[in-house]
């Protein structure tokens, strides 16, 4: 550590570098590397300066938690909680756009062991039960980087979710996945009215 730096301004220094233009991959990927050993060493220092990024504006945060998941275990219960806390800002009428990028940051994480992993997996299950559509389409694409069609749990969501969901795009996720899985129910058909919007919609916009 530099003479007079603490570790508050350290962890911030690493951030801001991050959030720059320009940055080549070799000192992004050094610069996110000491930012992860930074974190291990001042966990508290960290999450208080990730509480006060956004999250209804891009900042890097999505840059930090990619920086954290090279301990995978030391903050997956982190991102866990991460997870309420992005979405309860959508509740208060955050930057959904900037909200979802951060929520992609979930599959930084699916490297964790599989007591943290049935974590991930049970609270994507409870999300696909979301009001939101958007929120929907995040659980059940998120759900495919925790579980495979040996998931029995996941696969009967994902087909539900097919036969179910009220919005074509939510419904367009479980298809790809369940297609790429080899597990579309017998004798399922794809409405026309599906096929046509995911030929002339975007899928992913909400």
């Amino acid at each position: 550590m530099a003479s007079g730096e603490e570790p508050l301004d350290l962890i911030i220094e690493k951030i801001e570098k991050l959030a720059g233009f320009g940055l080549s991959k070799h000192d992004r990927e050094k610069t996110q590397h000491e930012l992860s050993h930074l974190a291990i060493e001042n966990r508290s220092a960290l999450i208080s300066i990730v509480h006060n990024m956004g999250p209804d504006n891009y900042d890097p945060l999505l840059e930090v938690y990619e920086a954290l998941s090279e301990f995978p275990q030391e903050w997956c219960g982190f991102m866990l909680d991460e997870i309420d806390r992005l979405l309860e800002s959508l509740k208060r009428g955050g930057n959904r756009k900037s909200i979802f990028e951060q929520l992609s940051a979930v599959t930084f994480f699916s490297s964790c062991d599989e007591t943290d992993k049935n974590k991930f997996l049970k609270k994507l299950l409870k999300l696909v039960s979301s009001d939101d559509p958007q929120t929907r389409w995040f659980a059940v694409d998120t759900l495919a980087d925790f579980a495979t069609c040996e998931n029995s749990e996941a696969v009967s969501v994902w087909q539900k979710t097919l036969l179910q969901d009220n919005d074509w795009r939510v419904r367009h996720a479980a298809f790809l996945i369940l297609e790429d899985e080899g597990a579309i129910p017998a004798r399922y058909s794809k409405p026309i009215l599906d096929k046509i919007r995911s030929k002339i919609s975007n899928p992913y916009k909400f």
